[in-house]
């Protein structure tokens, strides 16, 4: 694949999933193409256990997300389509009192909000 139409959307650690947008969308195409960067092993869940068990969790995150991009100001002008894609990309994280959330001189790789 040529590198030159590669986008480095995310790098998701162990534990993190991936594909669950397109078992949520009622259209089910995938939106994305992922690509190894390193040898992995990797659980996968098929449709109907997916609906069974994890769908009611997954469509309430990613709705909190998509509210989210709805009422930040930031975000009022983008079409509703980059709206979704903006929800599909938050990462949400917890930091302790005290900890560093990013340190001066390090390279710039995204945009932060406080949401509490």
């Amino acid at each position: 694949m040529d590198s030159q139409y590669i986008l480095l959307l995310s790098v998701l650690d162990a534990g993190k999933s991936f594909g669950e947008l397109a078992l949520i969308n009622p259209d089910c195409i995938r939106n994305a193409t992922i690509i190894s960067d390193c040898s992995a092993h990797l659980l996968s869940v098929q449709r109907e256990l997916f609906n069974q068990c994890l769908r009611t969790a997954q469509t309430a995150e990613f709705q909190a997300k998509l509210d989210f991009v709805r009422s930040c100001e930031f975000f009022n002008k983008w079409n509703p389509r980059l709206k979704r894609q903006a929800a599909m990309s938050l990462r949400k994280g917890s930091f302790r009192f005290n900890q560093f959330i990013i340190r001066q001189g390090e390279p710039v790789n995204g945009i932060a909000y406080i949401i509490r």
